[in-house]
Order: C-alpha cells, then structure tokens, then sequence
C-alpha cells in the first residue's frame, strides 16, 4: 500500500508539472498571439486531442491485459514490439488522412489557417505515438523515474521551443505548433533510447490482430470523451468570431485548474475506495469531496477577473461569464469517480462506457441548440449539463445491482449554494470586496451544511480508513 501511495504520488505530481508551466506560460503565449490566436491553437489542439486516442488504439489499457497472457508474459520484446507497430501503422494512416483532409477542414470552417497548422501536426502523429507506447510500456514495467524523466523532457522541451518560437522569433500561431511537432519528434527519440533494450524480438501479426481485437471496443468510449470536452469548439467555429473564440479557450483554461483538485483526489482515493465495501463511505465521500469541490469552485470564479486580466489583458477578460460554468466539468471528473466505484468493484466496467456516451450525446444535442443563438455562453451551459448528467448515470445505473443511499439532503443543499452564488456574482461583480464578503458567505453557510465543525470525527473516519487500507 504505501508503494502504491508512493508511485501514485510520483506520477501525480510529474503530471501536474506540465499543466503548470502551461498555465504559468499562458499570459507570455497570449502577449505575443492575442486571444485569437490563442483560439486558433486551442482549435489545433482538439484535433490534436482526438487523433492521439485513435492513433494508440487503447494500447496503454491492452497492453496491462495483454501482460497476463501466457503466450506473451515470457517473450514481453514480442509484445512490446508487435504494439509499437501498430500504433505506427495508425498514426501513418490517420498522419495521411489528416494532410488530404486539412485544406478541406479550412475551407469549411472559413479558417484557412487551419490547413497549414493541421498539417505541421500531422507529419509528427507517429512520433507522437511511439512516445505514447513508450510511455505505457514503462509504467507497465514499474520504471517510475524513467517514466518521470520522460515526462519532465517533454515538458522542458515544449516549453522551451514555443519561448523561442512564438515569444522570442515572433512565429506567432504557426511557431506554437510546430514547437508540438518537433517536441514530440524529440521526445519520441528519447524514448526509444530509454527503452531500446525492449525492441529486439520480431513482432508477431497474431500479437497485433489481438491488440486491434482489444481496443476496438474501447475507441467508443474514448471518442465520447472527446466529444463531451472539445466538440463544443467545431460548433463555435462556426457561429462566433476568433475573438469569442480564443476567450472561451481562455476560460477553459483557467476551469481546467479544478484539476489539481480532482486528480489527485481520484488518484489517492481510488485505491482506498477499493478495499470499503460499505456502501456508506462511498455516500460519505461524495458528500465531503462535493463541500470541498463547491469551495474551490466559489474561490476560482471570484477571482476570474483578475486571473484572466493577467492572462490575456481586457480581451481576456470578456470570458469571466463562462467561467462559472466550465469549471463543473473538471470538478465534476471528481463525483464520477466516486459514483463510478460500484461499478467498478462489480466489475461492470461497460457502465462507464454507457454513461459517457450519454453525455456525450447530451452534449452534441445542447450545443446544437443553445450555440447559433447564444454562442460561447450556450457552450458553457452545454458542457455544464452534460458533466452532471454522467454522475446521474451513474447512479441510476448501478441502483439494481448496488444500491446506495446518497447523503442526498446534503448534497441538494450544495446545489442550492452553487445556484444561489452564481446568481448574485453579477450584482456584486463590479466589487471586489463584495465578490470576497459573497465567497466567504458561501464558504461559512457550506461549513454550517455539512457540519464542518465536527472535525474530530472527520479525523475518527479518515483514521478507520487508514486501516482498512493496509489490510
């Protein structure tokens, strides 16, 4: 348990660093590109976020099943091997597809920039496999610092590369991207350096027909993923200006800090979870995590103003009312974790593909609706449904098999507070002392709902928790 703790630490605070000098960067990015062409990349980047998934066919998840195999556990070079072709021989095909399609994507979306810039990412989508596979394959092998070192290059190097490019020569929109490509070629390179001695062995076509039987199945899922965090930005494209645009990628940014909240709590309370089987800590859980979550969220969007003024100067600013409603989505990764426990632990993993596929779907339906009339603020309201309705699957999912009894008085009350927060901000926005005296009205009135003050059995159950952990 506690090398458990130890890795899953290691690995959280190495994935938090990259996420953190992009943040820290942002304001030098949009300095020199304006909040336009801040949009554009982000429009990059979502393409670049949905041929990544399809390019690596779900290797990093079939190569741990594929692991136990008899047939492969001794000979693991072949397997390593037969992996790095296929995700080769995709990313080639799908690098193809990209370079005939990019002047087409251009000419829809009246964006002819995007022809260039999708194709600079394109020529480097195999490399970016291949570090992908490494990548995988060193966490399956238990090589931690390797695996960190290979991180904090990329990190190092992206961050570097797009300084000299975009801030020091003035590439402007094109010097961020091809900074993506020639980091993800570095790295590639790096990484089969690290890992040389795992390529030997001839790769096998039955090995590769059985990785493409595994991940088939879960392209899906991967790709309603995809659609519930970035389709939202294609439907924009087409009804706002780049201005708009780049002030919604602006506030996606900063509701992405509500990461460094959820991730490290799914990491350390996801191998918890496992070994409670009351349902009552999993209600228990959700209650605590959605208090804290709430305080955070209240504490980010009344600062965003300012957060923002200094990211992208007064055009930036302009986003301050998304803000409050993209921030659900990454708070929300938190509850789905939690609510998707007992499906989980029944071994019912096909649930979780289900209730993301129908937010996806919710997704693409709202942003059809609310996006030509309300453009980037029917955006927000799109992704902020669609992120409750997954944890509502969820629950109603796995009632027949494994039923729970949410602490749901609480709860609704957090709800309220969230509603009734966002629904004075504007009354009060112009006032920074007054956005303070409303977050700390919340915070209290938060403290008073779940009885903050018992803080000694707060402490009795995390203490209980300890030790069933390390049975």
């Amino acid at each position: 348990m506690r090398h458990l703790i130890k890795t899953t630490t290691i690995y959280s605070l190495a994935a938090m660093i990259g996420p953190v000098v992009a943040l820290l960067l942002t304001p030098l990015y949009v300095t020199a590109i304006g909040v336009a062409g801040y949009g554009t990349v982000d429009l990059v980047q979502t393409v670049v976020q949905l041929l990544i998934p399809i390019a690596l066919w779900a290797l990093p998840t079939t190569l741990i099943a594929r692991s136990t195999d008899d047939d492969v556990s001794h000979t693991p070079s072949r397997m390593y091997g037969s992996a790095i072709v296929l995700a080769v021989l995709v990313a080639s095909l799908l690098s193809g597809v990209c370079l005939l399609s990019a002047p087409i994507v251009a000419s829809v979306t009246q964006r002819p920039e995007l022809s260039e810039l999708l194709r600079m990412y394109a020529l480097s989508l195999p490399s970016t496999t291949v570090y992908g596979v490494v990548l995988a394959i060193l966490r399956l092998r238990a090589q931690v610092w390797r695996t960190v070192v290979l991180m904090l290059v990329y990190v190092l190097v992206l961050a570097l590369s797009r300084v000299g490019l975009v801030v020091w020569y003035d590439a402007g929109v094109s010097g961020m991207i091809l900074a993506l490509t020639v980091t993800n070629v570095v790295v590639s390179l790096l990484g089969v350096a690290l890992s040389w001695r795992w390529w030997w062995a001839r790769p096998e076509w039955s090995d590769i027909r059985q990785f493409v039987h595994l991940g088939t199945p879960l392209l899906p899922a991967s790709l309603s993923i995809w659609v519930l965090l970035f389709i939202d930005r294609w439907f924009l494209v087409q009804y706002v200006s780049p201005l708009e645009q780049g002030q919604y990628a602006v506030a996606a940014l900063v509701a992405s800090l509500m990461a460094f909240l959820a991730e490290p709590f799914k990491q350390a309370w996801q191998p918890m979870a496992r070994h409670q089987t009351q349902p009552t800590f999993i209600a228990w859980s959700l209650t605590m995590y959605g208090a804290v979550a709430l305080i955070a969220g209240v504490v980010v969007v009344t600062w965003a103003p300012e957060l923002l003024w200094v990211i992208g100067g007064a055009d930036a600013r302009g986003a301050t009312p998304f803000i409050a409603w993209l921030i659900i989505a990454p708070l929300f990764s938190g509850v789905v974790t939690v609510v998707s426990m007992p499906a989980i632990q029944a071994q019912r993993t096909g649930l979780l593909a289900w209730a993301t596929l129908v937010g996806a779907i919710t997704n693409i339906g709202l942003n059809m609706w609310l996006i030509p009339q309300y453009g980037a603020q029917g955006a927000a309201w799109a992704t902020a449904v669609a992120a409750l309705v997954i944890p509502l699957m969820h629950v109603r999912l796995h009632q027949p098999f494994y039923a729970i009894s949410y602490d749901w008085p609480r709860l609704l009350g957090l709800g309220v507070l969230w509603c009734g927060y966002l629904f004075v901000l504007p009354y009060v926005a112009s006032s920074v002392l007054y956005r303070i005296a409303l977050m700390l009205l919340v915070i209290v009135c938060v403290g008073v709902l779940i009885n903050a003050w018992q803080w000694r059995q707060w402490g009795q159950r995390l203490s209980a928790l300890s030790q069933n952990s390390t049975r």
